[in-house]
């Protein structure tokens, strides 16, 4: 047990020191090969020990070994102990195998001019190069007879494997990084000439929305540049410096970045991030107001150099917008002769025009932005309205929603279901990866009570919250119930989807209905803005505003086309498919059928002596027995079946991948369950059968006209011999006739 603590110590140790690591393999490597005297069990457990360490290290590389790890602190500590213990091992074998002198010998070069091309820097060659020295030496000193002049050879030939495969390596990765630098030099240059051509020329509208951010962010960034280059020559020219500097904070206001500089040693500046609270820069930017120091002694204060230059005055002025500092404009002088006010003023002026030209092109850029985001709209809105079908319009709302606004990851649509009800239902849903599993859960899912935001949306008819969503109380923060708000979102509105109320197919001036709801949202803050808040962010509530407006009236022209092709397609007493919605649905089984080989049947049966049921107890209670049939046949029949009225009594069921025996069974079925069913017709009490005919394809028939016909004939013949009673076409005799 002390033995296993003190070798995990030992181990532990070695981690963090490359000498002590390297001199262990290197002692067991020279017990192993026998160089210092020991031999048998001594000089095979130092192998073994050697093995395990190797094997240790070679794991402990393999963990490192990824795009996330290669590069972190202690990767390079732990190649260098890895080709060490490589060396060890090789002279190990070289050793144990005749020495220099026997055939593992290539082996030794091979390693060195590996490791010489693997390393990048040259310490590690350094470490490299006196372990390969150290071994050779070892090796030869193990040797009888040994000579002076074989030993300089071998290490001069050591010498040159690692310096040359280092080298090339070397003069490979400086050739490839010119190459990649030219590359990326020319495409920066063509990006920079298309950024100024659409800077003169304004958008392109054949341009991707992608691509056109990208020019209008190097052009700006170009004009900028530009604008502050220029400012700060006539600063220069009137001051004469050593150093005049314009930096500009970060968003979050913890550091400087320098933005444009000119200066006698330019090599002499930071670039940044510079603390903003340190030095003279945070002097300025505390002050609010300009700081000038003459006769400075400590140049230490001035942050923004690398070293320290002998600078006697400085004067820097806060860049303003309003009361909020955004930056400092600065400048200096090795000579003593201090700025004036005149100085001060002039720069103060500078950095007027600097924030002047930073909020023109941020102007412009917002508006370019809008202007962008108007194209989608409108692309948008016309996709929208040819969308024929109801899905078809939610998924390009939806669609539409991620397009236009790049900082929204969320959005649903809540609707009444069914549309004259109050039930809201969330019919569609975009969400973040990190939401997959709430929108499986929440999809088609009914919204239950009215404590929630899309229920209060719906009532006051305007946008909720009115306050950014984090603000709101958690109480107060449920979206769809209680056991449906997902979580994660720090940005969120609700839209009313409001179109103009109709009664009888009319709208009724004034009034409005609303279809349901549109959730917008994101895990990031402040997309949305307060009321009265002017910003960009005002923008985007009332693009999602119209947007709304025109999803609804899409959603109602969708619905009321749904409503009509129902209308056409459906049977108006029995609420089945009709006789010209059977016909399409027959011939699109049929040709399935035919296509991949597949049984397909079809049953036709009739209500028996359904005449006497309307002249004995009338037509209302011929109808009321018609609606029954249709209801029996629909609940007994598969979700892949196809029940249809053929016409007056008659009533048709399309049975995909059915063969004859599987319709025989379900027509049984069908017959059984209507001959148990009792109707009322003013107390008096009675009931119906159904005969029923079938025929299946290809065994019966080749296609669609001779199945409807061939199911005829088996209705006619259970008709005509004895009624209530289950027919296939196989089972008719050779003689039986059609109908007439």
């Amino acid at each position: 047990m002390t033995a296993g603590r003190g070798l995990a110590r030992v181990v532990f140790w070695s981690e963090r020191n490359l000498l002590v690591e390297s001199a262990l393999a290197g002692l067991l490597a020279l017990i192993a090969a026998g160089l210092i005297g020991a031999k048998g069990v001594p000089a095979a457990l130092a192998a073994a020990g050697l093995c395990v360490l190797l094997a240790y290290r070679l794991w402990r590389m393999a963990r490192r070994f990824t795009p996330r790890l290669v590069d972190q602190p202690g990767a390079d500590r732990e190649r260098r102990q890895l080709s060490l213990l490589l060396l060890g091992t090789v002279a190990l074998l070289v050793g144990v195998s005749g020495g220099r002198d026997g055939r593992l010998d290539p082996l030794w070069y091979l390693l060195l001019a590996a490791c010489g091309g693997y390393e990048r820097r040259p310490g590690n060659l350094a470490w490299l190069l006196a372990g390969a020295l150290l071994f050779d030496v070892s090796l030869w000193w193990a040797q009888p007879g040994r000579q002076g002049f074989a030993l300089a050879l071998r290490l001069a030939f050591d010498v040159a494997f690692l310096g040359i495969s280092f080298a090339l390596n070397r003069a490979h990765l400086l050739a490839r990084e010119r190459e990649v630098a030219a590359r990326l030099g020319a495409q920066r240059a063509r990006l920079e000439e298309e950024a100024a051509l659409y800077r003169q020329v304004g958008k392109a509208p054949e341009l991707p929305s992608e691509e056109c951010r990208e020019f209008r962010r190097l052009s700006s960034a170009r004009e900028l540049g530009v604008s502050a280059a220029n400012l700060l020559q006539v600063a220069q020219a009137a001051l004469r410096p050593h150093t005049i500097a314009l930096f500009m904070l970060s968003p979050d206001g913890k550091t400087l970045q320098l933005k444009q500089a000119l200066c006698e040693e330019p090599s002499l500046l930071q670039q940044g991030p510079l603390p903003a609270g340190e030095g003279m820069l945070g002097a300025v930017l505390k002050s609010g107001h300009a700081v000038s120091r003459d006769r400075l002694r400590d140049s230490s204060m001035l942050t923004y150099y690398a070293s320290r230059p002998n600078i006697r005055t400085f004067v820097g002025v806060p860049v303003l917008e309003g009361e909020h500092r955004r930056g400092v404009l600065l400048a200096d002088r090795r000579a003593d002769i201090p700025f004036g006010e005149e100085d001060e003023a002039l720069l103060l002026a500078l950095s007027r025009e600097v924030w002047r030209t930073f909020s023109v092109e941020r102007l412009l850029e917002r508006s370019d932005e809008e202007q962008q985001k108007l194209r989608l709209f409108y692309e948008s809105s016309r996709q929208i309205n040819r969308a024929v079908n109801q899905s078809e319009v939610l998924d390009e709302v939806l669609g539409a929603v991620r397009r236009i606004f790049g900082s929204v990851d969320f959005a649903a649509l809540v609707l009444r279901d069914p549309p004259d009800s109050r039930q809201l239902v969330i019919r569609a849903v975009v969400a973040p990866e990190s939401l997959s599993e709430w929108r499986e859960r929440a999809l088609q899912h009914a919204l239950e009570g009215e404590d929630h935001l899309c229920a209060l949306a719906i009532k006051s008819g305007f946008a909720v919250p009115a306050v950014p969503y984090h603000k709101v109380a958690r109480s107060q923060r449920s979206i769809f119930g209680r056991h449906l708000t997902p979580t994660g979102l720090d940005s969120l509105k609700v839209f009313p989807l409001k179109v103009a109320a109709t009664k009888e197919g009319r709208s009724v001036p004034g009034e409005v209905e609303t279809l349901g709801t549109l959730v917008v949202g994101s895990t990031a803050r402040g997309v949305f803005p307060e009321i009265g808040e002017e910003s960009a962010s005002s923008f985007v509530q009332e693009t999602l505003e119209t947007l709304a407006d025109i999803a609804a009236m899409a959603i109602q022209s969708a619905q009321r086309f749904e409503q009509l092709l129902r209308l056409a397609t459906t049977d108006g007493l029995t609420g089945l498919h009709n006789h010209r919605r059977f016909q399409e649905l027959l011939e699109g089984a049929v040709a399935e059928a035919l296509r991949y080989q597949n049984p397909l049947s079809l049953i036709l049966c009739d209500v028996d002596h359904f005449k006497k049921v309307n002249d004995s107890y009338g037509h209302p209670t011929g109808d009321e027995v018609l609606r029954r049939v249709a209801r029996v046949l629909s609940e007994l029949a598969r979700q892949s079946d196809r029940v249809c009225r053929y016409g007056g009594e008659e009533f048709a069921v399309i049975m995909p991948h059915t063969d004859a025996e599987g319709a025989r069974v379900l027509a049984e079925r069908f017959r059984e369950e209507i001959r148990e069913q009792s109707f009322d017709a003013g107390g008096q009490r009675f009931q119906v059968s159904i005969s029923l005919g079938i025929c299946t394809l290809p065994g019966q028939a080749r296609h669609k006209q001779e199945l409807i016909d061939r199911a005829d004939q088996a209705l006619y013949h259970a008709k005509h011999t004895g009624r209530d009673r289950v027919v296939h076409y196989a089972d008719l005799p050779k003689d039986a006739g059609s109908p007439e």
